[in-house]
């Protein structure tokens, strides 16, 4: 009988471990107040605006800010030109999510503006529209677009940050 019962709690004790799920890894969670838009300008002939060397707009100058007048931090960053050994700065426009103003995004998806200043009285707007989901390892865009003079330039799902290219006129 002593058997047979410690036989039984065993087989239990088995039964009991291989039915727990075991938690995901999260190799990198991701969270939606890490989220942004790496940005970068291009004028109609292709030629990047904000170029290293004669640029036609200066990186120190951009600024940018949302449509309730809050200017968020830029970050520039060079990046190479393609088949080329010229450079360009990239702008880093984050965090998109604002978590005391953005939580209904988890519900419905949340559209904001943004309008970017090249100098005080050059400027150009984006709008970027995203639903917020939870994952096992915390929160990613579910869906994020970016769309700038109507038309969607970039768009990402499961994501936290999108890389778009603007066409200045």
């Amino acid at each position: 009988m002593k058997n047979s019962t410690t036989y039984i709690l065993v087989l239990f004790a088995i039964i009991v471990l291989f039915a727990c799920k075991k938690p995901p890894k999260c190799e990198e969670p991701l969270d939606v107040k890490q989220s942004y838009i790496l940005l970068s300008f291009k004028d109609v002939n292709g030629t990047y605006i904000h170029s290293e060397v004669n640029p036609l707009f200066s990186k120190d100058s951009l600024k940018i800010k949302d449509e309730n007048g809050v200017f968020y931090s830029v970050i520039s960053q060079l990046n190479t030109i393609p088949n080329t050994s010229s450079q360009y700065w990239e702008f880093d426009l984050g965090p998109i999510y604002n978590s005391n103003t953005d939580a209904s995004s988890f519900d419905n998806t949340l559209c904001k503006k943004f309008i970017i200043f090249f100098r005080p009285n050059v400027t150009d707007t984006i709008t970027t529209c995203f639903k917020s989901s939870k994952t096992d390892c915390g929160s990613v865009f579910s869906n994020l677009k970016v769309y700038n003079k109507g038309q969607l330039i970039s768009e990402e799902n499961n994501k936290i940050a999108t890389k778009c290219i603007i066409i200045k006129n």
